[in-house]
């Protein structure tokens, strides 16, 4: 999706409470980047940090059961490249919950080998949004499957929600090609808020991998909160459910 400020409002969904585990304690306020890795643990937290900087491979232990990241502030100037505000690859069962994110880049990205992210109540801005991906780059990556967000405000990002993935290139090039990245199953929610194009959703997908099971349901996208929005979608085996804005594609 464009630039948007964007409110996610509630879902329900079962996601348990991480029990007790490794912690990195609060208060704490760092100048550096702060990355937090436990190779033992089957819990880990980390809660109540402020970070000048970014986050960067939060939750990346390979055999992490289940992180927890809570209470936190992020921050990296909007002009800063390749800041991600966290970012997961590689992890099971994650939970991101009341995390305040402006960055340069993502304010939460998702790497391959993911499953199980829950993203609730983030303040995402300046930055690039709430991204999966980019997926594809290499070859025999992970699935990505079972992310939710939901309850997240979006403002004065380059996008809003997305998922990115590469067209297949050796190193060093870059070919403009299909990507060969299958996306499924995902539905965008009651997503409320403002576009600054006009193209409030776009679904680009593969045609060597359409996309397929897209649902939207009771968007409320408006440009600049005055016009009306509209979606483009290729290759997009796709549903609108109900009244919403915009209402089909173009």
């Amino acid at each position: 999706m464009g630039r948007q400020d964007l409110k996610i409002n509630p879902q329900v969904f079962g996601v348990p409470t991480p029990p007790p585990g490794t912690y990195v304690t609060a208060p704490f306020s760092s100048t550096h980047s702060v990355k937090q890795q436990d190779n033992t643990s089957n819990v880990s937290q980390v809660h109540g940090i402020g970070s000048v900087f970014n986050v960067q491979d939060f939750g990346a232990s390979p055999d992490g059961k289940t992180d927890s990241s809570q209470n936190m502030t992020i921050t990296a100037p909007e002009e800063s490249p390749n800041t991600d505000g966290i970012h997961i690859g590689d992890s099971n069962d994650i939970i991101i919950n009341k995390v305040n994110i402006s960055t340069g880049d993502d304010c939460v990205s998702i790497g391959a080998g993911t499953a199980n992210v829950h993203i609730s109540e983030v303040n995402c801005g300046p930055g690039h949004g709430i991204s999966i991906g980019s997926l594809g780059k290499y070859q025999n990556e992970g699935d990505v499957n079972g992310v939710i967000v939901t309850n997240c405000n979006i403002g004065k990002t380059q996008n809003g929600v997305r998922i990115k993935s590469w067209a297949p290139s050796p190193p060093s090039k870059v070919f403009n090609g299909e990507s060969q990245v299958q996306i499924s199953d995902v539905k965008f929610i009651n997503i409320k808020g403002t576009s600054a194009s006009k193209e409030g959703v776009v679904l680009d997908c593969s045609k060597s991998v359409p996309c397929q099971g897209i649902e939207l349901r009771g968007l409320e996208l408006t440009l600049n909160g005055q016009q009306t929005t509209t979606a483009t979608c290729s290759n997009a085996n796709m549903n609108f459910f109900g009244p919403q804005t915009p209402s089909q594609c173009t």
